[in-house]
């Protein structure tokens, strides 16, 4: 009965972080049966979530929850308290018989200078782990670049100290293999782990009925979300994408839900604020639009997000994650991207003509064009992203049956 140890989980605030854990927890449990399950969050004022899940909880170190709640001066004040209690990740890493670095993150940095605390939350666990002599196992997640020299250095040296990489899309296998070539051995390729979901395992209850038979109404669903780099180029695809939204209201008769996909205070990670601009926008083109904002607060959880998800005919994302709930619901979803992650996901589940390009590069030409080929062909698609799915649950039991149960034996 092994002691894992899942290492800088997100907090359950993001669903589609949260889909992915359970994706995660789903396979550990499938693969490793009788394991014990040890979760380090930075989300630990949560940690009822996972308590109810059968896990034991600790806080990641440094645990950036107390500066990430608000853009407020006063979270500066509050960054020493994350560095005061490094003793329950230490010693869970202490304890563990293998160590996961948790799936469905980003390994970059944006920052010039030195990167933020969340990055240096997932690097502590390997560093300890070398220290206490455990084995690491990265879970498919995205690489680079890195645009500061420590963040890059501090990577360097972390993943040299891993006994096994998994990639969730070959953009960033590239970027390994070429950075690392001696380090090759240890990079493989591993789907998202959101993929080893069913919709059984995102809505329990057999409430799975398709957006007819629940209410006869068409519908689209739509995320969007701020992003730092490029206020101006959002400002355009709003634009495009407000008049994509009205011309399918007005040529097609759907309607529009806007999902606020994740609640937050600091502008750069919540979606409200950009879902508002959305629909002004909107309003301007068609005062009397039936649009919809779907928020909850605090935040969605997984089968509430996953009803409005299904509810719909198709989705147009700016949250990739948003799209990888979708395809395991079987509904297709058009995906703008605003870091490599994206295109490499779609790309490398065969889902790659659903891809939008890049939120910069979109017109509302371009969105209509793609829309119009999704309301043809919706059946289609969705018998695609099944066969896509089926695929990738095939090549994640795969790859950690022969890559990652050997370290545990």
């Amino acid at each position: 009965m092994p002691d894992i140890l899942l290492a800088d989980l997100a907090s359950p605030a993001n669903p589609g972080d949260q889909a992915i854990f359970l994706g995660t927890l789903k396979l550990i449990r499938d693969c490793l049966p009788g394991s014990k399950v040890t979760v380090a969050t930075r989300g630990f004022s949560h940690h009822d979530v996972y308590e109810r899940l059968g896990c034991r909880v600790v806080p990641s170190y440094p645990n950036p929850e107390a500066i990430e709640s608000d853009d407020c001066p006063a979270k500066f004040f509050r960054a020493a308290e994350t560095f005061a209690q490094p003793g329950p990740l230490r010693d869970a890493v202490r304890e563990a018989d293998l160590v996961f670095l948790a799936g469905g993150a980003y390994f970059y940095s944006c920052r010039r200078f030195f990167p933020g605390l969340t990055f240096l939350s997932h690097l502590t666990p390997v560093y300890w782990a070398k220290r206490f002599g455990k084995k690491v196992v990265c879970l498919p997640q995205s690489f680079g670049p890195f645009q500061s020299f420590p963040a890059q250095a501090l990577f360097d040296r972390a993943v040299r100290r891993m006994d096994l990489v998994l990639f969730r899309e070959n953009i960033s296998g590239d970027w390994l293999r070429r950075r690392y070539p001696a380090l090759e051995s240890r990079f493989h390729f591993m789907p998202d782990l959101a993929f080893s979901l069913e919709s059984k395992d995102l809505m329990p209850g057999g409430e799975l009925r398709s957006p007819a038979e629940q209410s006869g109404k068409k519908r689209i669903g739509v995320t969007v979300r701020s992003w730092h780099e490029g206020q101006n180029a959002l400002e355009s695809y709003l634009d495009a994408l407000a008049g994509t939204l009205a011309w399918l209201m007005s040529d097609y008769g759907y309607e529009v839900s806007v999902i606020v996909q994740v609640q937050s205070r600091k502008k750069n990670e919540g979606d409200e604020w950009v879902s508002q601009r959305l629909l002004e926008k909107l309003g301007r083109l068609k005062p009397a639009a039936p649009v919809n904002l779907e928020v909850s607060r605090p935040y969605f959880d997984v089968p509430a997000l996953c009803r409005l998800y299904r509810s719909c005919d198709f989705l147009i994302g700016m949250r990739l994650h948003s799209a990888l709930l979708g395809f395991v619901l079987g509904v297709p979803a058009l995906t703008a991207g605003y870091q490599h992650k994206a295109e490499g996901i779609l790309e490398s589940a065969g889902l790659r003509d659903l891809y939008l390009g890049t939120y910069s590069q979109l017109s509302a030409g371009g969105l209509q064009s793609a829309c119009k080929k999704v309301i043809g062909e919706n059946v289609r698609w969705r018998a695609e992203i099944e066969k896509s799915l089926g695929r990738a649950r095939r090549e994640i039991r795969r790859v950690f049956d022969k890559n990652v149960v050997p370290l545990i034996q």
